[in-house]
C-alpha cells in the first residue's frame, strides 16, 4: 500500500482501473475509497492495515526514501491482531526507515 501511495498517478490509475481482489471482508476494493486511503498514507507516511490481507492479521508499513527523496521501498511488519498494537511499533519502524533512508541518500 505504501509503494502504491507514493507511485506516480499514472501507475495508481492503472492499478485502480482493474478489478481489485477482495482477500477479506476488510479488503478495500472500492477505487474511490482506496484513493482516499492512499492520500492518507502519503500525508501520514504510514499505513495500518488491520485484516486487509488475511483475517486476524495486521500490517503496518512506512516508506523508505532514496537519494532524491522518492520512495524506493517500504518497511513493514505483519503480526496477529491480538498480539500487538500498531502504535507500539510505529516509532521504531519510522526510526529504522529514517536510518535506511539516510544510508540510501548517501553523502551530499
Amino acid at each position: 500500500m505504501v509503494l502504491l501511495a507514493f507511485a506516480s498517478q499514472e501507475c495508481q490509475n492503472e492499478v485502480l482501473s482493474r478489478p481489485l481482489e477482495r482477500l477479506t471482508d476488510k479488503t478495500v476494493t472500492n477505487p474511490d475509497q482506496l484513493r482516499r486511503l492512499l492520500a492518507d498514507v502519503r500525508q501520514r507516511h504510514f499505513v495500518y492495515a488491520d485484516g486487509y490481507g488475511r483475517p486476524g492479521w495486521t500490517g503496518v508499513a512506512v516508506p523508505v526514501f532514496g537519494r532524491k527523496h522518492e520512495v524506493v521501498a517500504s518497511l513493514s511488519i505483519v503480526y496477529r491482531s491480538r498480539d500487538e498494537s500498531p502504535q507500539s511499533q510505529l516509532a521504531a519502524m519510522r526510526t529504522a526507515a529514517a536510518g535506511i533512508s539516510r544510508t540510501l541518500a548517501g553523502p551530499y
